[in-house]
Protein backbone atom coordinates (compact mmCIF):
# COMPACT_ATOMS: atom_id res chain seq x y z
CA UNK A 1 0.00 0.00 0.00
CA UNK A 2 2.73 1.82 0.87
CA UNK A 3 4.91 1.50 -1.90
CA UNK A 4 2.04 2.06 -4.47
CA UNK A 5 1.29 5.75 -2.94
CA UNK A 6 4.99 6.36 -3.26
CA UNK A 7 5.23 5.38 -6.94
CA UNK A 8 2.03 7.15 -7.70
CA UNK A 9 3.40 10.32 -6.26
CA UNK A 10 6.68 10.00 -7.94
CA UNK A 11 5.05 9.19 -11.08
CA UNK A 12 3.29 12.51 -10.53
CA UNK A 13 6.25 14.27 -9.79
CA UNK A 14 8.41 12.64 -12.48
CA UNK A 15 5.62 14.67 -14.67
CA UNK A 16 5.68 17.67 -13.74
CA UNK A 17 9.19 17.77 -13.97
CA UNK A 18 9.21 16.98 -17.48
CA UNK A 19 6.66 19.50 -18.07
CA UNK A 20 8.42 22.03 -16.29
CA UNK A 21 11.77 20.34 -18.67
CA UNK A 22 9.50 20.53 -21.45
CA UNK A 23 7.83 24.60 -20.93
CA UNK A 24 11.41 25.64 -20.20
CA UNK A 25 12.71 24.02 -23.53
CA UNK A 26 10.07 25.59 -25.41
CA UNK A 27 10.77 28.74 -24.16
CA UNK A 28 14.24 28.44 -25.03
CA UNK A 29 13.28 27.84 -28.90
CA UNK A 30 10.77 30.68 -28.74
CA UNK A 31 13.62 32.91 -27.82
CA UNK A 32 15.85 31.67 -30.56
CA UNK A 33 13.56 31.84 -32.84
CA UNK A 34 12.67 35.25 -31.44
CA UNK A 35 16.47 36.35 -31.76
CA UNK A 36 16.81 34.32 -35.56
CA UNK A 37 13.65 36.40 -36.83
CA UNK A 38 15.15 40.06 -35.24
CA UNK A 39 18.61 39.27 -37.26
CA UNK A 40 16.68 38.10 -40.39
CA UNK A 41 14.98 41.93 -40.48
CA UNK A 42 18.25 43.74 -39.45
CA UNK A 43 20.09 41.91 -42.26
CA UNK A 44 16.80 42.68 -44.80
CA UNK A 45 16.90 46.16 -43.59
CA UNK A 46 20.58 46.59 -44.27
CA UNK A 47 20.40 45.09 -47.61
CA UNK A 48 17.40 47.09 -48.41
CA UNK A 49 19.20 50.61 -47.11
CA UNK A 50 22.21 49.46 -49.43
CA UNK A 51 20.33 48.91 -52.63
CA UNK A 52 18.95 51.79 -51.93
CA UNK A 53 22.29 53.34 -51.26
CA UNK A 54 23.44 52.18 -54.38
CA UNK A 55 20.75 53.42 -56.91
CA UNK A 56 21.03 56.86 -55.51
CA UNK A 57 24.60 57.31 -55.89
CA UNK A 58 24.01 55.44 -59.48
CA UNK A 59 21.53 58.45 -60.23
CA UNK A 60 23.63 61.18 -58.78
CA UNK A 61 26.77 60.07 -60.65
CA UNK A 62 24.55 59.82 -63.70
CA UNK A 63 23.48 63.48 -62.77
CA UNK A 64 26.86 64.82 -62.06
CA UNK A 65 28.41 63.30 -65.44
CA UNK A 66 25.49 64.87 -67.51
CA UNK A 67 26.10 68.44 -65.52
CA UNK A 68 30.03 68.26 -66.79
CA UNK A 69 28.95 67.36 -70.23
CA UNK A 70 26.85 70.35 -70.22
CA UNK A 71 29.72 72.41 -68.79
CA UNK A 72 32.65 70.93 -71.19
CA UNK A 73 30.13 71.73 -74.47
CA UNK A 74 29.56 75.40 -73.27
CA UNK A 75 32.86 75.44 -72.45
CA UNK A 76 34.63 74.40 -75.83
CA UNK A 77 31.88 76.23 -77.74
CA UNK A 78 33.30 79.89 -75.62
CA UNK A 79 36.74 79.22 -76.73
CA UNK A 80 35.96 77.85 -80.54
CA UNK A 81 34.20 81.48 -80.30
CA UNK A 82 37.05 82.77 -79.00
CA UNK A 83 39.38 81.46 -81.35
CA UNK A 84 37.67 82.73 -84.23
CA UNK A 85 37.21 85.84 -82.74
CA UNK A 86 40.75 85.73 -82.47
CA UNK A 87 41.86 84.91 -85.74
CA UNK A 88 39.28 87.73 -87.21
CA UNK A 89 41.48 90.14 -85.59
CA UNK A 90 44.66 88.28 -86.49
CA UNK A 91 43.73 88.52 -90.44
CA UNK A 92 42.19 92.07 -90.48
CA UNK A 93 45.67 93.02 -89.04
CA UNK A 94 47.48 91.23 -91.32
CA UNK A 95 45.30 92.88 -94.40
CA UNK A 96 45.62 96.49 -92.78
CA UNK A 97 49.28 95.65 -92.29
CA UNK A 98 49.53 94.60 -96.00
CA UNK A 99 47.25 98.09 -97.20
CA UNK A 100 49.73 99.97 -95.21
CA UNK A 101 52.66 98.87 -97.39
Amino acid sequence: EEYKQCRSGLISLQGVARGVKSRNMVAHWNACATDLERMWRGKDARMEYETTRRRIILIQSAFRMHQGVEEYKLCRSGLISLQGVARGVKSRNMVAHWNAC
